[in-house]
C-alpha cells in the first residue's frame, strides 16, 4: 500500500500507499509532477493541504475492478453483525476499493477501522494513503504522522508514505531527507513491499530513473500477477503507463481507444 502493502492474494491487507497505499500515488493523469530537477520547494501555492484529483485514465481491468466492488458494496454486513465480519467486510472493500481507483470509498473503509482500533498502527497507515490519493493531503499527513508514532521511529513504511505527503505539500527537500535515512528492511519477506514503496514515492517525485530500478527489483522479487496489480492499477503510476520502459516492467495497462 502507498502505499503497497500487499503482493500477495490475501485481500484482508491494504494494497496499495503508498499504500496504497499508498509507493503510491503517486496520480490521475499526471496528478504528480516533476517540476525541474533539484527542485526542493514546491512553486508559489502549490503547498495546499487538499488538492484536485483530475479524471481518472481508462485502464484495462476497470470494468472488472468495479464490478468486484459494487459486490463488495453489495454484501455490507449489517450494524447487528459479528465484529470479526464487519472489520473483514472494511478490509476487503478499502482492497477492492483500491483496485477499483475510488479511493474515497477506500478510506470510509479504513476510517471504520481506525475507530474501532485507533492503535493499530496499519489501518492508520492504509488511511494515510487513502486519504492522500484523494487530495486530502493535511489530514494524510496526520493520519501516516500517527502510524509512525504507534510503530516507532524505526518503521520504515510510515517514514516512505509520510515523505510522500511531505513532498505533495511542497516540503520537498524534508521528504527527501526522509526517504535518504530509510533503510532495507531485514526481513526478505518485506524487500518487494520496501521497492514498491520506493517506486511510489520516485512516482511522486517524477525520478523515472528510479521508478524504473524499484519497480524492476519488485518484479524481479515476485512478478505475479498479484504483486503486479499495484502498478498496474495505482494511480500514482498513471504519468508513467505510456512510457516504454513501464510497458517493459508491467504489461499494456492503458484501455485501447
Amino acid at each position: 500500500m502507498l502505499l503497497d502493502r500487499n503482493g500477495s492474494n490475501n485481500r484482508t491487507g491494504p494494497t496499495c500507499l503508498f499504500l496504497v497505499t499508498t509507493f503510491a500515488l503517486l496520480a490521475s493523469g499526471c496528478w504528480p509532477q516533476h517540476d525541474g530537477a533539484g527542485d526542493t520547494e514546491a512553486p508559489t501555492g502549490a503547498s495546499s493541504s487538499v488538492q484536485q484529483v483530475p479524471a481518472a485514465l481508462k485502464l484495462r481491468g476497470d470494468g472488472e475492478a468495479r464490478r468486484q466492488l459494487l459486490d463488495d458494496l453489495a454484501k455490507r454486513p449489517a450494524a447487528d453483525a459479528l465484529e470479526r465480519a464487519i472489520i473483514r467486510w472494511n478490509w476487503e472493500t478499502a482492497h477492492d476499493a483500491s483496485l477499483a481507483r475510488d479511493y474515497e470509498t477506500a478510506a470510509r473503509c479504513m476510517q471504520a477501522l481506525v475507530n474501532h482500533a485507533p492503535s493499530d498502527w496499519i489501518s492508520h497507515l492504509a488511511l494515510s494513503v487513502h486519504l492522500g490519493k484523494t487530495g486530502r493531503l493535511a489530514e494524510a499527513e496526520t493520519a501516516a504522522r500517527r502510524a509512525l508514532e504507534l510503530r516507532g521511529a524505526d518503521a520504515w513504511h510510515p517514514h516512505i508514505v509520510l515523505a510522500c505527503w511531505e513532498y505533495k505539500l511542497g516540503r520537498r527537500s524534508e521528504a527527501l531527507a526522509r526517504v535518504k535515512q530509510v533503510h532495507m528492511p531485514a526481513d526478505p519477506k518485506e524487500h518487494r513491499l520496501y521497492y514498491g514503496n520506493l517506486a511510489a514515492f520516485a512516482a511522486i517525485a517524477g525520478d523515472e530513473q528510479q521508478i524504473e530500478s524499484a519497480i524492476g527489483k519488485a518484479v524481479e522479487l515476485d512478478g505475479s500477477d498479484a504483486s503486479l496489480a499495484f502498478f498496474r492499477r495505482d494511480v500514482l503510476f498513471d504519468p508513467y503507463r505510456s512510457k516504454p520502459w513501464f510497458i517493459r516492467l508491467v504489461g499494456e495497462t492503458l484501455e485501447s481507444k
